[in-house]
């Protein structure tokens, strides 16, 4: 006997619509390096422009805590619903 997990990654999301109909957040941690802020700033910035130009999104938030020595980056990324974020899958080529 087969079962199915609620969170197997095969492409059967359209016999599971209902189940991954709800929207969806995603929140991403990032230390820049003290010499590299700038051009991380700037790299937070076109990925900002690019998440909310995707089907399903439903927005971004960059929250920026710093401390004595470095910043942390805490990005929030929310899609409609499960599957419009797992389509945006391909992310994993611009967080390195």
């Amino acid at each position: 006997m087969m079962t199915k997990n609620d969170n197997s990654d095969d492409n059967s999301d359209d016999n599971n619509e209902d189940k991954h109909s709800n929207p969806v957040t995603v929140m991403v941690k990032r230390t820049a390096k003290e010499d590299k802020i700038s051009e991380f700033e700037q790299w937070c910035s076109g990925i900002h422009k690019w998440v909310t130009r995707q089907k399903g999104s439903i927005g971004i938030d960059i929250i920026i805590l710093t401390n004595n020595k470095s910043k942390l980056y805490v990005m929030i990324f929310r899609f409609n619903n499960y599957k419009n974020l797992k389509m945006r899958n391909h992310y994993k080529k611009w967080m390195v």
